[in-house]
């Protein structure tokens, strides 16, 4: 498929017909620089919905700002996976840890002791635990709002429409702790159309969610969107201590009072608010939103899979074998049970919500300044966490309490509370051959945590004694930590086909850490202040419109800081990557993938031996590739799928640890890390019925590698029997997914769809997470088989028309040869003006046939897409107009015979919802006056 093409129907395109025309005479100009124009390309994968061109379906284009700025998804020198509304709405895509092998060399975990808060890993990165010194080296990005803290980012996509996956160290336009890469949700913006859909989802598990959204009309140039979502699932395993009360007063400070066991585990009830306003000034676009999660979620079922090598098993074993006779349980297995006691295992409570205010002004037609201002708060209650899978009683005579009472090996609790305020501007400069961006980034964030561990604990009369400072341990804090950066990073288009891109960021930290005991006043303090440059540097050659390869090398950085008085240092990754990004048969085939290598020093771990640390690691070395197909084989098939590798290796470097010496390297080694993911399904769409709609069909399998889920086997070789190992660290497994719905149901002035869908269908039972926990060798399962029903309903647009029944059959007119064209399109990348040679070919053979037409006049029209304000369309519209007619004009037509006409973006020949741009509004069209011969 050629970047330009002659229209192929007589007669001005629909959409031309009665729109107004800015006329000027146009006078003489230069022709622009270098040209890159295309017709169709970009997408992510799997993609879920194609488009049409004169040659058959081709994948939809996909607009994302991976760079922080606006581009094709095919164009981005960066590996990016970016998920569309429907594929969000039909992956059941709600917070983070949906994300699971739908991106290569990604996988995501709900984390244990915790109902609302996932662990995930990017390229090896891993998040760490939810403490408040601890960052993550995955940034999480709202709207180019950086989130602070990892609790934070569960809050649910009630009205997302977008999600970027960036794989990589992302630190000069992204920032510090992005080491493993970044994860960018794009909200919703107002379209300034009346309109408006709403979703339900009906599962097995008592699964509901609603969700409804509304749109209202541009007043005055202000759009304003709302949207409620609602989403709640039922516990899929009984706990047998449900409704058990523990008074937590006293011991607590008055913090938590009496807390009621819950009565399932698993269970989740979500409400999620979210509000958009845009203005649309002549050069100013304003956009304000404002999002509200309330979540109330049980974590999932802890078992008992085994005991912990060393003393600290030994006395669990102990303690379980005295169990029967004391009234308590002494459950132990390796397989997923339908029910476990818990008594002390109560419900966590979080609320989050933030608002941002981003401004976009363009000066000129080369330079616009950005500003991105935020607030986010986020409040978290976790009301009992237990790691014994049992009601144990407490033993006599052993010292440890009243014989027979309420006992736990270890349990927790936690408040945590944290606001941030972030401030971004930005410089964005295009200019010919030179496209730059240069800001400065602020980040203040204030948060306290209480969180205590106690440790062999009897409850008389289910009251928790007040802590002890010697036997109990405490993660409380107070921070007050501030990020300040500069950055600046420029591309030179130095050929038609070779850009060359260099950037560098400065980034100063300033962390403030209070850490207090159980009860009593502040114990330690920590002040300290880290200062670290990333950069990167890179190079993309354009072999064809469709086909761009890139290499690259690029740093990032994890800030340091202080964990229980032990200071820690920040973590570097240098990372080489070499990539390509393709399509071929006229955009039917898409194919993007990259391979990589990492060089990772200082990495930040964690190590528990009855207390947790935190400590660099060393020296690790981690090499990898991805690749993503997808490919339409046939008309109405699609066929797509992701792959990832990933391998680590480190050194063993020994440090001291409480006295013991550990080969710190060991820990390192893939923890919750697979080796190997892949994702990959067939798409099939069936013939419209007669009265509109169609049936839609989606099967899709998943495979993940095997994963180290827990410490100790990870470095205690032969500490835990082969049968615990092989659980505990699960060998690689499929899961497979079906779907299958009647879509584009006509329903007057809506549409309609319905699907039914199944995820995990082959039940695939596999430890989840597990964890050492110094006594017992905990873990919970994967979430069993879920299948439901999809309803939705889109209303407020035009109303659809059934197509008229076939006439009967006439013969042919006998055709005489067609006369020379009158009308050709010509269409241009996203944000270019400029020509290519192709394009200059089709404009030549315009100019050549005007003389055999008999034209007197030559109009040339600019359109452009929907992205930016309206002054800056207009410009750009002019601008590729007056490209044409400036080869017109080369090619020996009269300046005075050619006409200029301009549209903006307030007049778009095919309306798309944002993130999503149709290149049609992306042309220019020449016309011959006098006559509408295509």
């Amino acid at each position: 498929m050629t970047s330009i093409r002659e229209t192929s129907c007589a007669g001005i395109p629909a959409g031309l017909e009665n729109q107004t025309f800015h006329l000027q005479w146009r006078p003489r100009a230069r022709v622009a620089g270098f040209a890159i124009a295309s017709l169709l390309a970009g997408s992510s994968l799997p993609a879920l919905a194609q488009t049409r061109s004169a040659s058959g379906p081709v994948l939809e284009e996909i607009v994302v700002t991976a760079q922080k700025v606006e581009q094709k998804l095919q164009n981005v020198p960066v590996a990016v996976t970016a998920f569309t509304p429907a594929q969000i709405t039909d992956q059941h895509i709600d917070t983070i840890q949906d994300l699971a092998f739908l991106v290569p060399n990604f996988y995501s975990i709900e984390e244990s002791g915790s109902g609302n808060a996932a662990v995930y890993t990017l390229r090896g990165i891993t998040t760490p635990q939810f403490s408040f010194q601890l960052d993550s080296g995955i940034g999480v990005y709202l709207d180019g709002v950086y989130i602070g803290r990892d609790l934070g980012t569960q809050f649910e996509a009630a009205d997302i429409q977008r999600i970027e996956v960036l794989r990589g160290p992302q630190g000069t336009l992204f920032g510090r702790n992005t080491t493993g890469g970044a994860i960018n949700y794009i909200s919703a913006t107002p379209s300034g159309e009346w309109g408006g859909k709403q979703d339900f989802t009906f599962g097995n598990q008592g699964r509901f969610r609603t969700k409804t959204r509304v749109e209202f009309p541009e007043f005055d140039g202000i759009s304003v969107l709302v949207s409620y979502a609602h989403d709640q699932t039922d516990g899929y395993v009984k706990n047998l201590a449900g409704g058990t009360v523990i008074h937590y007063g006293a011991a607590t400070q008055g913090r938590f009072g009496d807390v009621a066991a819950a009565d399932e585990f698993g269970g989740d009830r979500a409400d999620a608010f979210y509000a958009a306003v845009r203005y649309r000034g002549d050069n100013l676009l304003l956009d304000y939103k404002f999002d509200y999660t309330d979540d109330t979620s049980v974590q999932q079922a802890t078992q008992v899979l085994g005991f912990s090598p060393g003393p600290g098993g030994d006395f669990a074993k102990l303690l379980f074998s005295l169990q029967p006779a004391l009234g308590g349980g002494n459950t132990v297995s390796l397989t997923r049970l339908g029910a476990v006691s818990e008594p002390l295992q109560g419900p966590t409570d979080a609320q989050i919500w933030g608002n941002s205010l981003t401004a976009s002004y363009d000066i000129n037609d080369w330079l616009t300044v950005k500003n991105i201002l935020a607030y986010r708060e986020f409040h978290q209650t976790n009301v009992g966490s237990q790691f014994d899978g049992n009601t144990l009683r407490t033993p006599p005579g052993f010292g440890l309490g009243p014989g027979g009472s309420l006992f736990t090996l270890q349990g927790t609790l936690a408040q945590r509370d944290q606001h941030q305020v972030s401030e971004e501007l930005q410089f964005i400069g295009r200019m010919e051959s030179f496209d730059w961006q240069a800001g400065f980034f602020y980040f203040d964030e204030q948060g306290t945590q209480y969180n205590p561990y106690f440790i062999l604990r009897s409850l008389p009369n289910n009251t928790l004694p007040p802590l002890n400072r010697f036997t109990d341990f405490n993660d409380n804090a107070y921070i007050d930590n501030a990020s300040y950066a500069l950055f600046a990073q420029g591309t030179w288009h130095a050929t038609d086909s070779l850009n060359l891109t260099a950037g560098v960021r400065q980034t100063w930290d300033e962390r403030y850490d209070r850490e207090y005991d159980l009860a009593g006043p502040p114990v330690q303090v920590f002040n300290p202040s880290f200062t670290d440059a990333d950069w990167q540097v890179l190079a993309e050659y354009h072999w064809t419109p469709d086909i761009m390869s890139y290499a690259k090398v690029g740093t990032g950085h994890l800030t340091g800081g202080t964990y229980h008085g032990t200071p820690f240092s920040p973590e570097h990754l240098r990372a080489y990557e070499i990539g390509v990004k393709s399509e071929f048969f006229d955009h039917r085939v898409r194919f993007n993938a990259d391979v990589f290598y990492s060089d990772y020093r200082n990495r930040q771990i964690e190590y528990y031996n009855g207390v947790v640390h935190f400590l660099n690691a060393g020296h690790e070395i981690i090499r990898g590739a991805e690749a993503e197909l997808d490919v339409i084989p046939i008309e109405r098939a699609r066929v797509f799928a992701n792959f990832g590798f990933n391998h680590g290796s480190t050194n063993q470097q020994t440090i001291s640890i409480s006295g013991t010496q550990v080969q710190v390297g060991g820990l390192v080694k893939g923890l919750f890390d697979p080796e190997y993911t892949f994702s990959g399904g067939v798409q099939y769409d069936f013939a419209d019925f007669s009265w509109g709609g169609h049936i839609q069909a989606e099967i899709d399998a998943q495979y993940r590698s095997k994963v180290f889920t827990q410490i100790s086997s990870n470095e205690v070789v032969g500490g835990i029997s082969s049968a615990l190992e092989s659980v505990v660290n699960p060998a690689g497994f499929w899961m497979l997914n079906a779907r299958v719905g009647l879509v584009d149901v006509p329903l007057g002035n809506t549409t309609g769809k319905i699907a039914l869908w199944g995820k995990n269908l082959t039940d695939v039972q596999e430890v989840e997470y597990g964890v050492d926990a110094g006594f017992t060798i905990d873990g919970h399962f994967m979430q069993p088989r879920t299948f439901g029903v999809d309803l939705s309903i889109d209303f407020g647009g035009p109303a659809s028309t059934q197509e008229a029944a076939p006439a009967a059959y006439v013969p042919p007119p006998i055709v005489a040869p067609a006369p020379a064209p009158k009308n050709y399109l010509v269409f241009f990348d996203f944000n270019k003006s400029d020509l290519t040679p192709q394009a200059v070919t089709i404009v030549n053979q315009a100019a050549a046939n005007a003389g055999p037409a008999k034209a007197t006049q030559l109009t040339v029209t600019g359109h452009t897409d929907t992205v930016g304000s309206d002054a800056y369309n207009m410009r750009l519209s002019r601008r590729r107009a007056e490209s044409v007619a400036a080869q017109l004009e080369k090619d020996g037509i009269p300046a005075s015979e050619i006409q200029i006409v301009a549209k903006g973006k307030r007049d778009p020949l095919v309306p798309t919802a944002d993130g999503v741009k149709e290149p049609q509004n992306r042309r220019v069209q020449i016309v011959y006056d006098g006559g509408p011969i295509s």
